[in-house]
C-alpha cells in the first residue's frame, strides 16, 4: 500500500472509525418490528439491494416524510436511532451521492496529476460524457476512446477505455458527466477503475471525509442491528421525547 494510502486509512480510522449515532425515518405502525432487530438482507430500499437509508443529521430526518406504495407521501411518525462504527463495512458509500464527485476528487487533484499522467477525453458527438483520464505506464490519449462499459449490476455506460488490443493500467474520473440516483453503476466504475491504480482508497476516505462534513443519507449494510432509541410524532406533526430501548 502506497504511503499516501496508509495515511489516509490512520486518519480516516482515528477520526470516523468509531461508534456514531444515525437516524432512520420509519412508518410509526412498525414500530414493534424495528424493535425486535433490522435484517438488512431483507431490508431493500429504491431496489439498490440489502440494507436501509440513515443520516447522521437529526434535523434531516425530521424534514422528511415517507412516499407509501399507494404514491402518498407524508410523514413517516417514526424515527429510530442506530449506534453503529463509521466504516466501509457498515456502510455503502452510497454512490448516487457523490455525483459531485469531480468536485470531491479537486481536492486530491493535484496528487493524481503529479503522480499519473494525465489527460481529457470526451464523446466525440455529445460533450456531455467528458472525463479525465490517468494513465499508470504506457498509453496515451490517442490510445482511448469512449465506449459503452457494463456494471456489475447490468447496466451500461459511456466511459473511457483503451482501444482494440491495447492493454493499458488506468483510472479515470468524471467531468462534466453529473451521475444521479439512476446511474449509481456509473459512478462506481469510476472509483473501481481508480482501485486498478492503486488510489481507490484514497478516493473513498476523501468521500467518507465529504459525507461527515456535509451531511448526507448513507446505507447500512451491516449485522443486523436494533435501535437505541425512538421517538414518534403526534398529529400536529410535533416530535416528543426519545425512548430508550
Amino acid at each position: 500500500m502506497k504511503l499516501i494510502d496508509i495515511l489516509n486509512e490512520i486518519l480516516l480510522k482515528e477520526k470516523y472509525g468509531e461508534i456514531t449515532p444515525f437516524y432512520h425515518l420509519a412508518d410509526k405502525y412498525n414500530l414493534d418490528s424495528l424493535l425486535k432487530g433490522i435484517q438488512v438482507d431483507v431490508s431493500t430500499d429504491r431496489g439498490q439491494g440489502k440494507g436501509f437509508y440513515v443520516s447522521n443529521d437529526l434535523k434531516i430526518i425530521e424534514r422528511f416524510k415517507i412516499k407509501y406504495e399507494t404514491g402518498e407521501v407524508k410523514p413517516g411518525g417514526l424515527i429510530i436511532e442506530i449506534q453503529a462504527i463509521f466504516n466501509e463495512e457498515n456502510f455503502d458509500i452510497d454512490l448516487e451521492l457523490t455525483k459531485n464527485l469531480p468536485d470531491i476528487i479537486k481536492k486530491i487533484k493535484p496528487q493524481l496529476e503529479s503522480k499519473f499522467k494525465h489527460f481529457t477525453i470526451e464523446h466525440p458527438t455529445n460533450s456531455t460524457y467528458k472525463f479525465e483520464v490517468f494513465v499508470d505506464g504506457e498509453g496515451d490519449k490517442e490510445d482511448f476512446e469512449i465506449g459503452i462499459m457494463d456494471d456489475e449490476m447490468g447496466g451500461t455506460f459511456f466511459s473511457p477505455k483503451p482501444k482494440s488490443g491495447k492493454n493499458i493500467k488506468y483510472g479515470f474520473i468524471p467531468i462534466t458527466y453529473i451521475q444521479d440516483a439512476g446511474t449509481v453503476g456509473s459512478i462506481k466504475l469510476s472509483i473501481d477503475s481508480l482501485d486498478t491504480i492503486g488510489v481507490k482508497n484514497t478516493i473513498e476516505n476523501q468521500i467518507y471525509n465529504t459525507i461527515l462534513d456535509n451531511p448526507l443519507y448513507l446505507r447500512y449494510v451491516g449485522p443486523p442491528i436494533k435501535p437505541t432509541r425512538y421517538k414518534l410524532q403526534d398529529d400536529s406533526g410535533k416530535w416528543g421525547e426519545w425512548v430508550n430501548v
